[in-house]
This record gives C-alpha cells, sequence and structure tokens, in this order.
C-alpha cells in the first residue's frame, strides 16, 4: 500500500515549511507582547474561537463539516483529554513565557514531542531505528547544552524562574497527553 505520492510541488512544500518555522519563531516572541495587556486566559480563548471559527468556515465552504452521527463516534473521555490537554497546555506555555522568556519557552516546550515519542513506545508499541534514536539523543544534547547555559540565569530571579520552567515543562507533559489522545 502506498501511503506518499510524490506531487512534484517541492518548492511549495518547502516554502510552506519555512513560513511554519518563521511563524512559530515569532509565536512566543508576539504571545510574550500580547501578555502584557492580556491574562493567558483571554489568549487562550481568543486563539480557540478565531481558529474554531475559521476551521468551521472552510470546512464549511468545502462542505466537509462533521456530521452529528459521525460526532458521535467520538469517544468522550479521549476527546475530553485532547481538549483538555491543548487548552491547558496553551494556558501553562503563557503563565511560562511570562514569568521566563520567549527563547527559554520555545526551548522547553520542545520536551513535548519527545515525551509524546517515548509514550508512543509503551502505548502504541513503536519501534524506533538507530537514526530516530540518534535524533532523540541530539535533542536531548541539544536540551541540555542549552539548560547548562540558562542555569546562570537562575542564580537573579530563583524563584519566578523556575515557576516558569516548571509550568513549561507541565504544559509539555500535558501536550503529550493530547497529542497521544
Amino acid at each position: 500500500m502506498l501511503l506518499h505520492q510524490v506531487s512534484g510541488r517541492s518548492r511549495l512544500g518547502l516554502a510552506l515549511s519555512l513560513l511554519t518555522v518563521l511563524l512559530w519563531g515569532f509565536l512566543a516572541i508576539a504571545l510574550k507582547i500580547v501578555l502584557q495587556e492580556l491574562d493567558p486566559f483571554t489568549v487562550t480563548w481568543f486563539r480557540f474561537t478565531v481558529s474554531g471559527a475559521l476551521l468551521g468556515i472552510y470546512l464549511a465552504i468545502r462542505q466537509q463539516l462533521p456530521t452529528w452521527q459521525q460526532l458521535q463516534k467520538i469517544s468522550l473521555p479521549i476527546f475530553l483529554v485532547a481538549v483538555g490537554g491543548l487548552s491547558l497546555n496553551y494556558i501553562l506555555f503563557l503563565i511560562g513565557v511570562g514569568k521566563t522568556s520567549a527563547n527559554n519557552a520555545q526551548v522547553i516546550t520542545q520536551i513535548a514531542p519527545v515525551m509524546m515519542g517515548m509514550a508512543s513506545l509503551v502505548i502504541f508499541k513503536e519501534k524506533y531505528n538507530y537514526k530516530q534514536w540518534g535524533g532523540v539523543a541530539l535533542l536531548i544534547a541539544g536540551l541540555l547544552m542549552f539548560s547548562h547555559d540558562q542555569v546562570r540565569s537562575l542564580v537573579t530571579s530563583l524563584d519566578t524562574y523556575m515557576w516558569g520552567n516548571s509550568l513549561l515543562v507541565l504544559g509539555a507533559i500535558v501536550w503529550a497527553f493530547y497529542g497521544l489522545a
């Protein structure tokens, strides 16, 4: 069974990938600025409302809105874990950004996909090849090198910085639960 078919639009794919990287790079900086005026709950509500409305309009235009019968097939506990995990992740990320820095938050949040990947080894019985294990090792080494440099910042504002980092790690954990759900 063929899962992927080459479309010949690699330049479009590269351009969209670069746009995604650029937008993700600006996200924490923009959120840090927004947090000067709004609280994390309002920002999260706004992000969910706008994205939900835009997705609803897009699906309605394409006539792909799910039917009531399709929605009833979704497991309620898994749905609640997914919604709760993503909502809590957004809120904890925002609080963490407010207590640390945008660059710190962007690096720490990268442990979320690692946790999801590690959990998938147990839950879904997945297997990693040597390249994937190499990527995990490289990511962990990078996080450790980044963290080593950040430890010097702890001396000046230990309580706030550690609290912010703890919230960012907790946000990464709940994101992993969201991703698994």
